[in-house]
């Protein structure tokens, strides 16, 4: 039984993580595993699922554009070039993170542990921010 042909022909690289999987499964089949990386993948319980096909009607990777077409692009970058030097995002992430910071917001993002494994934390100063700067 069970929607596991969903997930024996998805690729790995086109799961982006997100956990809607798991969180849709209403038979809590669907759990996310760590591969070598640090990434979250779904690993199916073939006894538990249904089929029922909620985790492919969620999966943001499974969904096909209607449209095609390109409506807009925008660039951005910084004006500070301190920040800028600093950032792989053209300096946009710590702007943006300022704000929600500055609005009594928290921000999450990736930092590498002393092992170089990629590891989300929150921030709620400013200080905390620079650790998340940079490519992981």
């Amino acid at each position: 039984m069970g929607n596991k042909s969903y997930f024996e022909t998805y690729e790995k690289s086109s799961c982006s993580g997100c956990r809607a999987c798991e969180q849709t499964c209403k038979e809590c089949a669907i759990t996310m595993i760590c591969d070598d990386e640090g990434f979250l993948y779904p690993q199916i319980n073939e006894k538990l699922c249904i089929g029922c096909g909620a985790c492919k009607n969620v999966c943001p990777m499974s969904k096909t554009r209607k449209d095609e077409s390109i409506i807009r692009i925008y660039e951005l970058q910084n004006k500070n070039q301190d920040l800028l030097k600093r950032s792989t995002s053209g300096g946009v992430f710590i702007s943006c993170a300022k704000y929600v910071l500055g609005i009594g917001g928290v921000v999450f993002g990736a930092i590498l542990d002393e092992d170089n494994n990629a590891i989300l934390v929150s921030a709620y100063n400013e200080t905390d921010l620079e650790k998340m700067q940079g490519s992981k």
